[in-house]
């Protein structure tokens, strides 16, 4: 899984240099909307694998279930900020984006702290 990993990482670099090279008013071409948040679904899918397969290996068998929850959800959402963003432009598609990003890093946090 960390191929795809890698790949999702690229391909998130590559649209947010799209999104960038577009005025802020304008609403962002459908393909481009996808290809961001696809990468950005498919970073967090594949995190949430690669944490499946430390639940399998692991004695922190609760964090890792919780770890394998919001990524699975957090890539959900993107998905759904794909399909329903076609209205958004690049700067919101991005805040959206980012705010998703920044609350697994929360979560992350909170719960690493926890335990």
């Amino acid at each position: 899984m960390h191929l795809p990993l890698s790949i999702s990482f690229t391909a998130a670099g590559i649209g947010i240099e799209k999104i960038i090279s577009r005025a802020s008013d304008q609403v962002l071409p459908e393909p481009e909307r996808l290809l961001i948040c696809l990468a950005v679904a498919i970073c967090f899918f594949a995190l949430g694998i690669i944490n499946f397969t430390g639940l399998i290996v692991s004695k922190q068998q609760k964090l890792c279930k919780f770890r394998i929850g919001y990524r699975f959800g957090a890539a959900t959402l993107i998905m759904i900020i794909a399909i329903f963003g076609a209205s958004l432009s690049p700067v919101q598609l991005i805040g959206l984006i980012a705010t998703v990003c920044v609350a697994q890093i929360i979560l992350e946090l909170r719960n690493t702290a926890s335990s």
